[in-house]
């Protein structure tokens, strides 16, 4: 087994900040790479850190387990002056696709890395954004079956869920999800071991968000990750004063989101998240709905975007204080209370959030909390040997299978045998007819203009049916070079399922399965930290 390739960009800003393109430098306060930033961070960083606070949610978790490495590692934390390292994402089931597992080997990586840089405890802590209210987002996953086609399960959800994942039951569907994994995933010596770290979160009763966390620890845990559940009642009660600040200030930070996003877009820069004029960056749930919570035309009131439920600023500081989780922060908020709870020195981040993040840094000034170091994380294609062998067989590439398939097998095929030299014959044809109708065009002008149109249809029409021969001849190809389109099927069904990019689409519990938790180890392996 290999990995090949690097972190795959969805658009421009990210793969110049990777870069290191200095225009990019001021919206994230330097690259991750600069000489001396890391200290200069946790300095600044140090001076207003409750680590008392970041401890004590962390003990609130429902799956921290209270084991003994992990409580003196807390003690040290605190004592020693330590730092927090996070990432973060929504709770996909079973883990979701390998990208989710990306992201907490390089948080794992990376606070080894500011801890010998550093000298003190530093903690790799998830983020379980279990109050999103996106489920089909976060309800299925996809890997191949025994016979390498894609499968996909799917938890069965509400038909018009508007509330937190969090808020969700499993019911009795689960054993089904099971049963499903059961019947795809390869015998190997690791299954059971893996479909029992499952079967710990994932049972009836209990919401997919916590599910999410307990299998995370499960599996991490000897890695020292810890994990944090968005809607952790712990968590909830020490929001007030900044979703106070947010709600009761929200046109400053309207604003200086709108700063941010106007001058990258000065710099010829698409923005991930369009800013809207009245929208605050909070939810609100009201009966297990989570909507919008935006400024009222009312002066000094707010309205919920969806149902247009009005609240005076009396009813919203009632809440605030006596049902704070009534409130849950959107996705230009939830990093700033992040930061405000951990004191987030490094952010592991995806494409999609390093542009975001380029847009926030006026939010973090604003609400006087340091923007973290944003560092990409681990990214690839993993290439097994039997897929490994039908890429030396044919001298192909990974990436190569990133486009259509089909034009893959049919450019290969094309290059092969009686094929190759028909489609030669093919194209001198075309090239004498093209050559014959100008000649021709020059003489029917001369002889009559008007019929210089019916020239053009009739090559137009006989270069038509040339190109309706040649794909005959390449779908007759195919049919008879069977196993070499069977093996590029195969290994397009791994490297980029369903055209997207393996980390996006590829559940990592196929992996686990197969190769347990020397995969983990195989995945740190592949990354070196560049912090200094």
């Amino acid at each position: 087994m290999q990995m090949v390739s690097s972190l795959v960009t969805t658009n421009t800003l990210a793969t110049d900040y990777l870069a290191g393109k200095k225009a990019l430098s001021k919206f994230f306060g330097g690259h991750y790479t600069d000489q001396g930033r890391l200290k200069a961070l946790a300095e600044k960083i140090d001076r207003n850190f409750d680590r008392s606070r970041a401890a004590r949610l962390l003990r609130a978790q429902k799956t921290f387990t209270g084991v003994k490495q992990a409580e003196e590692r807390l003690e040290r934390f605190v004592a020693e002056g330590g730092f927090i390292v996070a990432t973060g994402q929504q709770p996909i089931l079973f883990g979701g696709p390998l990208f989710v597992l990306y992201k907490a080997l390089t948080l794992i990586k990376i606070a080894e890395n500011a801890q010998e840089i550093l000298k003190v405890p530093v903690l790799p802590v998830f983020w379980n954004a279990s109050e999103d209210h996106d489920l089909p987002e976060v309800a299925s996953i996809k890997l191949p079956n025994l016979q390498g086609e894609l499968e996909t399960i799917t938890l069965a959800s509400p038909d018009k869920n508007t509330g937190p994942v969090c808020l969700i039951e499993l019911g009795p569907e689960t054993e089904g999800l099971f049963e499903s994994l059961r019947s795809i995933l390869p015998e190997t010596e690791y299954r059971a071991w893996l479909l029992d770290l499952l079967a710990k979160g994932y049972v009836q009763g209990q919401n997919p968000g916590h599910a999410f966390s307990q299998y995370l620890t499960g599996l991490l845990a000897d890695f020292g990750l810890f994990v944090v559940d968005a809607c952790s009642p712990a968590l909830r009660r020490h929001c007030r004063g900044l979703f106070e600040s947010e709600i009761f200030d929200a046109a400053s930070s309207i604003q200086a989101v709108k700063a941010s996003s106007q001058r990258l877009v000065s710099e010829g820069y698409e923005l991930q998240i369009t800013p809207l004029a009245m929208d605050t960056h909070l939810f609100m749930i009201r009966e297990g709905i989570r909507e919008k919570l935006q400024l009222s035309k009312t002066k000094g009131a707010f309205r919920l975007k969806r149902s247009g439920q009005e609240f005076s600023s009396a009813q919203i500081t009632e809440l605030l204080d006596s049902h704070p989780a009534s409130f849950s922060p959107g996705v230009l908020m939830r990093p700033l209370v992040e930061a405000d709870f951990l004191g987030t020195l490094c952010y592991v981040a995806g494409p999609g959030e390093i542009a975001y993040y380029a847009q926030m840094g006026g939010l973090y000034r604003l609400r006087n909390i340091d923007m973290p170091i944003i560092y990409p994380r681990l990214g690839g294609i993993i290439l097994e040997r039997k897929i490994a062998r039908i890429l030396e067989k044919y001298s192909l590439e990974a990436e190569e299978f990133k486009g259509d398939v089909d034009k893959l097998a049919e450019r290969m095929v094309a290059g092969q045998g009686p094929q190759a030299q028909l489609l030669e014959e093919l194209e001198k044809i075309r090239s004498l007819l093209k050559s014959s109708f100008v000649h021709l065009e020059n003489l029917i002008t001369q002889f009559d203009p008007t019929l210089s149109r019916s020239v053009n249809k009739t090559e137009s029409s006989m270069s038509g049916n040339l190109d309706r021969l040649a794909s005959k001849i390449s779908a007759a190809a195919k049919r008879q070079n069977e196993t070499l389109v069977l093996q590029l099927n195969k290994a397009a069904a791994q490297l980029c399922p369903e055209g997207i990019p393996q980390e996006r689409r590829m559940a990592s519990v196929y992996y686990l399965a197969r190769y347990g938790k020397d995969f983990i180890k195989f995945l740190l392996d592949q990354f070196q930290p560049e912090l200094s």
